[in-house]
């Protein structure tokens, strides 16, 4: 499993008529989950690690106010060693996420 907390910059592109493409940027903390076995018993490993976060979007403006977009993330955790149930494990990758999303902008 994997818990994150990311904040980043969003910059849109242009404006096509109600299209708006958009780039975010930005930093958070991840928090993945390891089981090291099968059971509940199994020893885990869950460190917080540190990470990037870049990646295209488009919106498209229903009304003055209201949007609907998608958006495609690319995520990059830093890598660190944990000793867990007397392993040393390596954590940390790359994973992407895809958004639907519907807002309203101020």
């Amino acid at each position: 499993s994997l818990m994150s907390l990311t904040a980043g910059l969003r910059a849109n592109l242009a404006w096509y008529d109600k299209i708006v493409p958009n780039i975010v940027l930005g930093l958070g903390f991840f928090r993945p989950s390891i089981r090291l076995g099968a059971g509940p018993q199994a020893p885990t490993a869950s460190p917080i690690l540190f990470g990037m976060h870049v990646g295209p979007g488009i919106d498209l403006m229903l009304t003055h106010r209201f949007f609907f977009g998608t958006s495609i993330t690319f995520h990059n955790m830093f890598g660190t060693t944990v000793a867990a149930g007397g392993q040393n494990i390596d954590v940390g990758g790359s994973f992407t996420t895809f958004y639907l999303k519907t807002g309203m902008t101020f």
